[in-house]
C-alpha cells in the first residue's frame, strides 16, 4: 500500500469518526453527561404564593392554585435536579409541614432535545357510595386514575377540585359560580418525552404517585383540601370521596377498618361526616350509620347549650339569625346541613340548599330531601 493510499484511508476514517461523533453527540449528551430522569411529582402553588409544594395542601374554598408537574433528576454526582415551571419547590411532610425548600440551583426549565406533554389525572375512589356486603372488608376501597382530557398537556395548569364525574349537582341556575369549589381532590401526572412533534409513541414515560402510593400513604399524596369557611368547613370536605355503608351488624374489624380511611380522609360514612360537623372526633366518632347516634351526639357536642329545637318554616326564621350555614336540619332519620340562602331572600324555606348524605355527598334544595307537607323542623344550631 503506497503512502497516498494510507494518506487516503487516514483521512476517511478521520471523517468517519468525526461524522459519528457529531451523529452520536445528542444521544451521549443525553443518556450521560445529562442528569437522569428518575421520577416524577405533581406540586401544587395556591393562589401567587410564588412556592409550589408537594403533599396535601389545605386552602379556603374558591382560592386559585395550580398543578405543576415535577420530572426529578440525578446528576453524576449524585446531587438532584428538579425540571419544572414551578417558581420554588418544598416537599410537606405526614403533618403537612415544609421541610427545607429546594435550592433554587437545583429547580431548573425543561432545556433538554425532544418534546414533553404532561398527561394529566385525578385520583378518585371509582364510585361515589360503596356499599359494602356482609364478608367484605374496607379493602374494598379501590381508586382509579381519571384522565381530564379538557386539561392542557402542559407542564402547569389550573388546578380544580371537581370529581371527573361530577353528578352531585343538579340545581340549575341556583348556584352561583364558583359557588361549589370545596372539597377534597388527588392528582397524579404522566410526563411523556417525544423526540419531536411527529413521533407517535413516547420515548419515555415517567408517573408521579398513584393509587398504590394513595392507599400507603395517604398524607403525603399531592392532594388539594378546599374547605368553606366557618361552620360548614367539616361537610364542604368530604365532597369528591367515597362514602361508605356498612352492612348491619359489621363486626368491630370493618369498623376500625372503615374508621382508620375516615382519619386519613380517605372515605367518609353518612354519619361520620355529621359527627365532625358537631365537633366530635377521633373515639367519640362513630362509624355506624344510626339515627339514634345522629340525635344523641347532638347532648355530647362540646358546646352543652346546643340542642335539637323545632323550627316553624311558616314563621319566616331568618338567615344569620335563627339558622345559618352550618346549622343541621332533620326530618325523623334524615339529617343534612344547611348551606345557601336561594328561596325567599333571607328566611329559611324549601328552596333553599343543603348539603346531603343520604347516598353520596350532594348538593340539593331542601324541598327535594324533605317532602315539604310541615313546616316545622328539627335544628341544631351550629354555625352562629
Amino acid at each position: 500500500m503506497d503512502t497516498q493510499t494510507r494518506i487516503l484511508i487516514g483521512a476517511l476514517l478521520c471523517l468517519s469518526l468525526i461524522a459519528a461523533g457529531i451523529y452520536l453527540a445528542p444521544t451521549v449528551n443525553e443518556k450521560i453527561l445529562q442528569p437522569q430522569v428518575t421520577r416524577a411529582w405533581v406540586a401544587i402553588e395556591v393562589a401567587d404564593s410564588g412556592v409550589a409544594d408537594v403533599g396535601v395542601v389545605s386552602i379556603e374554598a374558591g382560592t386559585p392554585f395550580t398543578l405543576h408537574a415535577v420530572l426529578e433528576a440525578t446528576r453524576r454526582n449524585g446531587e438532584s435536579v428538579y425540571y419544572t415551571r414551578a417558581p420554588a419547590l418544598r416537599f410537606l411532610d405526614r403533618a403537612g409541614q415544609p421541610g427545607e425548600p429546594v435550592p433554587a440551583s437545583s429547580i431548573r426549565l425543561w432545556d433538554r432535545r425532544g418534546l414533553v406533554k404532561v398527561r394529566w389525572f385525578t385520583i378518585e375512589g371509582r364510585q361515589p357510595v360503596l356499599r359494602l356486603e356482609p364478608g367484605q372488608g374496607a379493602d374494598k376501597l379501590a381508586f382509579e386514575p381519571y384522565f381530564r382530557a379538557d386539561w392542557p398537556t402542559s407542564w402547569s395548569v389550573p388546578g380544580s377540585v371537581d370529581p371527573a364525574f361530577d353528578d352531585r349537582l343538579n340545581l340549575g341556575s341556583r348556584l352561583i359560580a364558583g359557588e361549589t369549589d370545596f372539597g377534597t381532590q388527588r392528582y397524579y401526572a404522566r410526563v411523556e418525552l417525544y423526540r419531536d412533534e411527529k413521533q407517535v409513541l413516547a420515548s419515555d414515560r415517567f408517573a408521579s404517585p398513584g393509587p398504590d402510593a394513595l392507599r400507603t400513604d395517604p398524607a403525603t399524596f399531592s392532594t388539594v383540601v378546599a374547605s368553606l369557611p366557618g361552620a360548614a368547613g367539616p361537610a364542604s370536605r368530604v365532597f369528591g370521596l367515597t362514602q361508605i355503608e356498612m352492612p348491619a351488624d359489621a363486626p368491630d374489624t370493618l369498623r376500625n377498618g372503615i374508621s382508620e380511611l375516615i382519619d386519613q380522609r380517605l372515605a367518609f360514612t353518612g354519619l361520620s361526616v355529621l359527627w365532625e360537623q358537631m365537633g366530635m372526633g377521633g373515639e367519640q366518632r362513630a362509624a355506624g350509620d344510626t339515627d339514634t347516634d345522629v340525635t344523641g351526639a347532638a347532648t355530647q357536642a362540646p358546646d352543652a347549650r346546643r340542642a335539637w329545637q323545632d323550627v316553624d318554616l311558616s314563621a319566616a326564621p331568618a338567615w344569620d339569625q335563627v339558622v345559618a350555614r352550618g346549622d343541621l336540619l332533620r326530618v325523623g332519620g334524615r339529617v343534612v346541613v344547611l348551606y345557601a340562602d336561594r328561596g325567599v331572600a333571607g328566611v329559611l324555606d324549601y328552596g333553599d340548599l343543603c348539603f346531603d348524605f343520604a347516598a353520596g355527598a350532594t348538593v340539593r334544595a331542601l324541598g327535594d330531601v324533605f317532602s315539604g307537607e310541615d313546616s316545622f323542623l328539627e335544628h341544631l344550631p351550629l354555625g352562629r
